[in-house]
């Protein structure tokens, strides 16, 4: 979830077709929060591809989360839920501060806070879950320091990005699977050809945005708005307290939430869900969820036109 400041490549592959779509689909495990969803789309999720949303296991299995999540009425508190930075992190958030892209964040009244993860309400309904499995396992709650090049990363982290050249199609094609990867500028320099033969040349750079964890306070509740699989992988390690970017948003203004998300009356409501929950299997389920890419195609294109 990433809509606002949510974000020299190798590995060329033989020339020829490549495809825009995987062949099949590919699913990552992942949580979901079936205490919170319609009981329609958490049957659903949880019968997969594989199984009826009718199997009475499923349901009862829905019914259940949903009456856990009932009976927890009146037990939120957000209180000190956000609060300054300690002097540890001061130099860091300064640095952060002075690099470009945090300009767009400051310009629309973004600043660093700490929050208390354990009071801060999740909106997304499928986190992948692999993250909190994978990463970060030697973090520890004492490391502020760690903790913060994790949630406010001072660079965007490409990953693996795979590079394709069709000679057919005059284009490239640069597919990962991070979401953040973009293109962020563009050139027109000479390229040398050898032989002292200088020809012009014209292209796209690109790279991952640093994605930083998002908290707002609308309405009453403070909401993580983006960072959910980081989060996730945090709260797994027993870490509550973490650095993000926070800004208040008036009551008529978009969150700017993508699809996925929970209805507002529910995140607005007495029980409300945190990141925590996707870890108890009282309110939440095992699923799968589709792995998406990010493909970026430079194409070249010659046409001859009758003026």
């Amino acid at each position: 979830m990433n809509n606002f400041p949510h974000h020299e490549l190798a590995g060329q592959t033989s020339a020829g077709k490549a495809p825009l779509l995987p062949e099949r689909e590919r699913r990552k495990p992942a949580r979901a929060l079936v205490g919170w969803m319609s009981k329609k789309a958490a049957a659903e999720t949880l019968a997969g591809r594989h199984h009826s949303p009718n199997d009475p296991d499923i349901l009862k299995r829905v019914r259940d989360a949903h009456n856990a999540v009932a009976d927890r009425i009146g037990t939120f508190d957000s209180t000190g839920a956000v609060y300054d930075v300690p002097e540890i992190l001061r130099d860091y958030v300064d640095a952060l501060s002075a690099m470009p892209m945090y300009d767009l964040y400051r310009r629309h009244g973004w600043q660093v806070k700490m929050v208390d993860l354990r009071k801060v309400c999740a909106v997304q309904e499928i986190v992948h879950l692999e993250h909190a499995v994978n990463r970060f396992d030697a973090l520890r709650a004492d490391d502020l320091l760690s903790i913060a090049k994790v949630c406010l990363p001072q660079k965007g982290d490409v990953g693996d990005v795979k590079v394709h050249w069709s000679e057919a199609d005059q284009h490239w094609i640069l597919s990962s699977e991070n979401p953040n990867l973009n293109v962020c500028a563009h050139y027109n320099e000479p390229q040398d050809l050898g032989g002292g033969r200088m020809v012009p040349a014209y292209g796209f750079c690109a790279e991952a945005q640093p994605s930083l964890v998002q908290v707002v306070h609308y309405r009453g509740r403070y909401i993580l708005r983006d960072g959910y699989h980081r989060s996730l992988a945090l709260a797994a390690r027993g870490i509550h307290h973490i650095p993000v970017v926070f800004r208040e948003y008036g009551e008529f203004e978009s969150l700017g939430l993508n699809s996925g998300c929970l209805a507002e009356p529910t995140f607005l409501g007495n029980n409300p869900a945190t990141i925590f929950d996707f870890l108890d299997d009282e309110v939440s389920a095992p699923t799968t969820l589709s792995v998406k890419k990010t493909l970026i195609v430079i194409e070249a294109k010659r046409y001859v036109l009758s003026i």
